[in-house]
């Protein structure tokens, strides 16, 4: 429980099983993330709380994500040409790691926002999970691949986008430099492929 969060103010602790949000059943992780969601910043939620065989019942207020739009960084290891011979040139080569920086959601040229109920109706749009494009930034990846505002992001790679922070996730996982982009537009289901390079 992280010092300070909401969760910590409410009195959770490690250990803690929760099985409801207000009166939605949590069968996972997923479930959980999108029931908070929906409920929104700023509101009171109720908790059902399985604590050392014990129900107990909790209202936190749920605070505010931060902004996600920071560096994020991974790692690119460099073999020496030789790897593996045992030759002295291979011997005095060394194995080189650099940092090399990601791109962040605003980089791919995405603004974006979390589906509401009235937004998914309005956009044709799941009832749960997804991200609407607000913008998309002129020059960026976004753009050159024809992404427009009112388009539904729905998935990039593996990853199910339901917060903005979402396409940083999925970012994590494109060692290939190819983003896989499901999405929606005028509730038509499309997939674009995104190249970063």
């Amino acid at each position: 429980v992280i010092a300070k969060s909401p969760a910590a103010a409410a009195g959770l602790l490690p250990g803690d099983v929760i099985t409801r949000v207000n009166d939605v059943e949590l069968q996972d992780k997923t479930v959980f993330a999108r029931s908070l969601q929906w409920a929104g910043a700023d509101k009171r939620v109720r908790l059902t709380v399985d604590r050392n065989g014990r129900r107990e019942t909790m209202l936190p207020t749920l605070g505010r994500r931060p902004p996600d739009d920071g560096e994020r960084m991974t790692w690119t290891i460099q073999l020496p040409k030789l790897w593996g011979s045992t030759g002295s040139a291979a011997e005095q080569e060394e194995v080189k790691v650099y940092p090399v920086p990601l791109p962040s959601a605003l980089a791919l040229g995405f603004v974006t926002e979390s589906l509401t109920p009235q937004l998914a109706k309005f956009f044709k749009g799941p009832e749960m999970g997804g991200l609407l494009v607000r913008s998309v930034q002129q020059g960026t990846p976004a753009a050159r691949f024809g992404f427009q505002a009112g388009d539904i992001l729905l998935k990039i790679n593996d990853t199910d986008l339901m917060t903005p922070s979402d396409i940083g996730t999925s970012l994590k996982y494109a060692h290939d430099g190819v983003l896989r982009i499901r999405f929606l537009r005028d509730g038509k289901s499309m997939v674009t492929r995104v190249f970063l390079n």
